[in-house]
């Protein structure tokens, strides 16, 4: 949206505990037709500390136009944080085939209070370098914001580098297997009178058991789908089905002609 594009061409990804229960109505307000809500939405955050990779995050300050580059200062500071990083990695047990090193620097233009992050090459840094890093952030200033200032001098913010393992997997197209044994197998747990406010009153509505919903269901809204992280709210005009990794997808159903 902050670089202009409509918002009418995506869908929109509901996670968290609360994501599922506003999402369609926050997608009306944006014009998107489709919510996908993942299966445990209230945990994908712990789902992505068991699979992210373990990391180390070193960072050297210095605040100094590019054009000042000073990089023997810098050169240290990368050689001791890459030794200290595979030190470390490996003391958790990551094999050190297996560690990705990756080099940064927070750039900004000078007079400006925030900076953007930009990946640098491998080797040591020279003052020849400067140049390079100049073209790296123009084109990632633009890539960000659609122009440049080629007038202005560029400003170094940190210098900073990430020592990391492997990312952990996670086989998605069996997720949800064992949810899906320990369900009661009644998809439809009941209905409750539920208010809507698309229809102003209150609507006897179907409430179904997240874990009961095999791929390929589908229910038509107003409906309550419930698991224990969180609800998906369906609500009036929409219609959600479960894709084979257990997605609920729900979507505005297509208005009728005339």
């Amino acid at each position: 949206l902050e670089q202009g594009r409509d918002s009418r061409r995506y869908a929109m990804f509901a996670f968290g505990g609360s994501g599922p229960v506003h999402g369609c109505r926050v997608a009306e307000n944006l014009g998107i037709r489709t919510v996908i809500c993942a299966l445990g939405a209230g945990t994908l955050s712990a789902l992505g500390l068991l699979i992210a990779p373990m990391a180390f995050d070193f960072v050297h300050t210095d605040v100094a136009l590019l054009d000042d580059l000073a990089p023997d200062a810098i050169n240290d500071f990368f050689v001791s944080a890459q030794a200290q990083g595979r030190q470390q990695l490996k003391e958790a047990g990551i094999d050190p085939a297996a560690v990705t090193i990756t080099r940064y620097a927070d750039l900004r233009y000078s007079g400006q209070g925030y900076e953007i992050g930009v990946s640098l090459p491998d080797g040591p840094l020279t003052e020849a370098s400067r140049a390079g890093i100049a073209t790296l952030f123009a084109a990632e200033y633009e890539r960000l914001y659609g122009r440049v200032d080629p007038d202005k001098r560029i400003e170094t913010v940190n210098w900073r580098l990430v020592a990391s393992g492997p990312s952990g997997e996670v086989p998605l197209d069996r997720w949800g297997e064992t949810v899906e044994a320990a369900s009661s197998g009644q998809m439809r747990k009941g209905s409750r009178e539920v208010y809507f406010p698309e229809l102003g009153k209150y609507v006897e509505t179907p409430v179904y058991d997240r874990y009961a919903m095999p791929p390929e269901t589908s229910v038509a809204g107003p409906a309550i789908v419930e698991e224990k992280e969180s609800t998906v709210i369906v609500i009036p005009g929409w219609d959600a089905r479960v894709d084979r990794f257990r997605n609920l997808i729900v979507e505005r159903r297509p208005a009728r002609a005339g």
